[in-house]
């Protein structure tokens, strides 16, 4: 199994055991409900400044987000940096 890390740097990782990862997708659910019910009590405002900080952000990585999409989909640089121009 391939984790990216911060760095997007691609290693590999031993398939954890069915087990821990029934446990470890059970602990990602509860985590994104408690998420999403956060962001419900978000007004209109408070979650349009929001997500225009992360379109703000994913302007600035242009780059670097075009490059991991060409590696990452097998795209041509350009198709990257054509879909990152549409943020």
């Amino acid at each position: 199994m391939s984790v990216i890390t911060k760095k997007f740097v691609k290693r590999k990782v031993a398939a954890p055991q069915s087990e821990v990862a029934s446990n470890g997708l059970e602990q990602a659910i509860a985590r994104a409900e408690d998420r999403l019910e956060i962001w419900q009590n978000k007004s209109f405002d408070e979650r349009a400044s929001l997500l225009h900080q992360l379109a703000c952000h994913t302007r600035k990585g242009t780059d670097q987000l075009s490059q991991l999409v060409t590696q990452e989909i097998d795209k041509l640089l350009a198709q990257g940096h054509l879909e990152m121009s549409l943020v």
